[in-house]
């Protein structure tokens, strides 16, 4: 099974999922952005896009056009990827984070889910490779 995405609006976003708009959205988005800042050395425009996957998931996504350089020094990663693998990557460590200090909530299993789904995004992506080296 093929996954698309659509660009979306942010707001339109929560009204439809209202499972996720118990979240903070914009302590989400704040996150992926801390999360570009402690990963990426090269970001020059940090202007964020959404987008809905056909699998029900979701991500934030950097405009920029030229390749993000991440540094991961847990797994030694550093390498090149497009802007967006390498949102799709911070947004997946932001996932886990929230479902990490959430507590158990049907809210957790939302976020599970969405977190899922990206994953199998991932390996629908051109640069899976590098994503996964990435996250491992």
């Amino acid at each position: 099974m093929t996954i698309t995405k659509t660009k979306h609006d942010d707001v339109a976003f929560r009204q439809e999922n209202p499972a996720l708009a118990e979240i903070d959205y914009l302590l989400f988005e704040d996150s992926v952005r801390n999360g570009f800042d402690a990963y990426a050395t090269n970001m020059k425009d940090n202007f964020l896009e959404l987008f809905v996957l056909s699998n029900g998931s979701f991500y934030l996504s950097l405009k920029q056009v030229e390749p993000i350089k991440l540094v991961n020094k847990m797994n030694y990663f550093d390498g090149e990827m497009s802007a967006d693998a390498a949102s799709i990557c911070i947004c997946i460590l932001v996932l886990y984070q929230m479902i990490d200090l959430m507590p158990d909530s049907e809210q957790k299993l939302t976020l599970r889910r969405k977190y899922t789904g990206l994953w199998n995004y991932v390996d629908e992506h051109e640069e899976v490779q590098q994503m996964r080296r990435f996250l491992d």
